[in-house]
């Protein structure tokens, strides 16, 4: 989102967006020097920028084991998700243009479900079983993927709802882990680059932002 400047409610929107960020900053210094930077462009005083930031609750920012261990939950929970879309096309193929015009086939972060999805996407399987489609393949990873999950039988209730559940987790989960990158990238440039520093603050606020959009994208 982009606020203009020039008028106050602008001014307020803008703090806003910088002040999240900035907080996540552990370093006094630079912390200081980011609220400077944003008075001068606001043109507003720092002591007002520094009685809003109080406001904030404070964010532990940082990369540490629990983080990394985090990402792999996250990993293992998506995997649940695209599987569970999987079942849902093969059961139904118009899943399959429901799904195309949300996720990308690049966002799944499975390589055998990507795969799969990827050559669904780019084929014409109406009246046709996604999952007998996909077997003429011949790929003996693709034909193991397919027998693994028809075999598990997830019994899906509430398919609708749970299609966009899914879709809502993998897109959640895809910018979380592009969170934590960011982070780690943060961490690294506190001391050495503050310009570049600035520059992936911002990137980080936007994507949590778009982030918290799929708290209610689905809800009806």
């Amino acid at each position: 989102l982009r606020w203009d400047k020039t008028v106050p409610e602008g001014k307020v929107k803008i703090a806003e967006s910088m002040l999240d960020t900035i907080n996540r900053i552990k370093n006094a210094i630079l912390r200081s020097t980011y609220i400077k930077k944003l008075s001068e462009n606001l043109a507003v005083k720092e002591e007002l920028l520094l009685g809003e930031l109080k406001k904030i609750k404070s964010f532990p920012p940082g990369i540490n084991d629990s983080s990394i261990g985090n990402n792999i939950k996250i990993y293992k929970m998506s995997k649940i998700a695209e599987k569970m879309l999987m079942s849902l096309m093969f059961e139904d193929g118009r899943f399959i243009e429901d799904l195309k015009q949300v996720v990308g086939y690049d966002e799944f972060s499975d390589p055998i479900a990507k795969k799969i999805v990827k050559y669904l996407y780019e084929q014409d399987v109406s009246g046709c079983k996604p999952a007998e489609v996909l077997k003429k393949i011949g790929d003996n990873q693709i034909n193991s993927f397919i027998c693994n999950l028809l075999v598990s039988d997830m019994g899906i209730e509430h398919k609708r709802k749970s299609f966009e559940d899914c879709v809502r987790k993998i897109k959640k989960d895809k910018i979380q882990l592009e969170l934590d990158s960011l982070q780690q990238q943060i961490n690294k440039l506190k001391q050495s680059d503050p310009n570049g520093l600035m520059s992936l603050l911002k990137r980080y606020n936007e994507l949590k932002k778009k982030q918290n959009t799929y708290e209610t994208i689905y809800k009806k």
